[in-house]
């Protein structure tokens, strides 16, 4: 689940009280059903080849994945989806080809069953939105890619490929709409955008821990009692990072730490290391951890207030929420990584 941007984004505790949210989004096929007229018939019936690589949704698939494989381009997405066993196979579209009937079927079960998905989204994140207008979302769905989602900042972009039922669909939709309400609805998310370089890789480690291990810790696949393939597979991710969650706290204080040692040109490699699924997302779940013990401590979606909030504020509770009940909570932080946080915490507010 990968944001297009290194960054994607005072705690005031509330009754657990919940305050539904009713999500405002728009799903667009318009790629899916092109791309499955090219695989089909090799040329489209409605629209131009020029005017298909301008869909948004085919757009912001070139746009995210060609930055990982400088062979997805224009042309080969093309000659791709109009021959069969085209090489090199970039996007995937072999593989698409043998299974374009179940992906047909797909595409028709979440257009007929569009109030169910956003039901599921609405049961996993509502109550830990604010009581605020919602910006409007559209969900593009596409064929072909390297990734299963991501967002753009506005909008973001789900390759059906890696699906196989609507329960997956729904879990990377919420995981990813959180996102972009953290984006939209933090005043500091624009502050830290707005940063040098320079000052910004001081930032991966922990704005990204916080981000990713709230839209996780919301859309957890453990409380789905009916799995698919693609929960199931994040399930297993899951339970594989709660078994070393104690390296991976050493893992974020050596990251956090040696961001502030290094110049801005480690600033890809920095954040790969502690959030892309080669090295299996280990931050995340320090992430989820902090939100655990904060919603054990404070009730049940108290994770909402962070929304709007300076984002490293989640450290400080978590700090003093040790400090407090330090036998409870084993896994905390050396005495130099609590005084860098509170540096950046500071510096943060005072930008």
């Amino acid at each position: 689940m990968k944001q297009a941007l290194i960054f994607l984004a005072l705690m005031i505790y509330t009754s657990s009280e919940s305050i539904a949210q009713n999500v405002n989004l728009e799903f667009d096929f318009k790629n899916v059903h092109a791309a499955l007229e090219l695989i089909s018939n090799g040329k489209l019936n409605i629209l131009s080849d020029k005017q298909f690589l301008e869909l948004p949704g085919t757009k912001g698939m070139l746009d995210h994945d060609s930055k990982f494989n400088n062979k997805m381009s224009k042309d080969q997405y093309l000659a791709e989806l109009k021959t069969a066993n085209f090489k090199p196979d970039a996007f995937g579209i072999n593989d698409i080809r043998k299974n374009i009937n179940s992906i047909k079927r797909l595409v028709n079960q979440i257009s007929s069953r569009s109030d169910y998905i956003k039901k599921l989204i609405e049961s996993q994140i509502s109550n830990y939105l604010p009581n605020t207008q919602l910006p409007k979302t559209t969900v593009y769905f596409v064929l072909g890619g390297n990734s299963d989602g991501y967002t753009d900042g506005n909008s973001f972009y789900i390759e059906l490929q890696y699906f196989n039922g609507l329960e997956g669909l729904a879990l990377l939709i919420s995981h990813e709409i959180y996102h972009i309400y953290q984006q939209k609805l933090n005043p500091f998310f624009l502050k830290l955008l707005n940063m040098p370089t320079a000052s910004q890789i001081n930032y991966v480690i922990p704005i990204n821990t916080y981000m990713e291990g709230v839209a996780s810790y919301i859309a957890n696949p453990l409380l789905i009692n009916n799995p698919d393939k693609y929960v199931e597979f994040n399930q297993r991710k899951y339970k594989r990072n709660f078994k070393r969650i104690k390296e991976s706290f050493l893992l974020f204080e050596s990251l956090i730490n040696y961001s502030k040692e290094v110049d801005s040109s480690q600033l890809n490699s920095i954040y790969n290391i502690g959030f892309s699924g080669n090295w299996d997302s280990p931050l995340y779940f320090v992430g989820f951890e902090i939100c655990a013990q904060i919603e054990k401590e404070y009730g049940e979606y108290s994770i909402r207030e962070y929304i709007n909030k300076v984002p490293t504020q989640l450290f400080i509770d978590y700090i003093n929420l040790y400090r407090r009940k330090e036998k409870n909570i084993p896994l905390r932080f050396s005495l130099k990584t609590e005084e860098l946080i509170q540096e950046l915490h500071k510096n943060l507010i005072m930008e």
